[in-house]
């Protein structure tokens, strides 16, 4: 999840603050999140902004307009990704290609290698399944 905050709006710590409410109102307040504070190129108040770094010390400042903190940013988004979607290695045997299509379908497969005995994968992949394909896990 990323919560963009906007540093140019005059009250952007009640903002943040709404937004943890609503979101904690769905369930979501345990999910790891990434706080870009987006317009550091027009903030309204300095305190503020470090009002909010020191209630989300991981948050990252930077604009989009001046193409500022992407970098931080995109790396934060690939650490909570492989958090959610952890990078495993797989060896399916040809006769579980319904498998492979399931991690097709809901992961991320980043490298397929076809072997005399197997399918061996690489893949990004979710929680969900991870118990499920569990059998077929090997070693990188």
């Amino acid at each position: 999840m990323i919560h963009v905050v906007d540093a140019a709006h005059p009250d952007m710590v009640a903002a943040y603050e709404t937004t943890m409410e609503v979101l904690a109102s769905l369930g979501c307040e345990d999910k790891k999140m990434v706080v870009f504070i987006n317009k550091m190129d027009r903030v309204f108040s300095e305190e503020a902004v470090e009002e909010l770094i020191a209630l989300f010390p991981e948050a990252i400042k930077g604009s989009i307009k001046e193409e500022s903190g992407i970098d931080s940013l995109l790396e934060a988004v690939e650490q909570t990704t492989t958090y959610y979607y952890p990078i495993k290695h797989y060896l399916f045997p040809h006769s579980r290609y319904d498998l492979i299509s399931l991690l097709r379908g809901e992961g991320l497969i980043l490298a397929t290698d076809y072997l005399d005995e197997g399918v061996q994968i690489e893949a990004s992949v979710p929680q969900h399944l991870i118990d499920r394909l569990a059998e077929f896990a090997t070693q990188a």
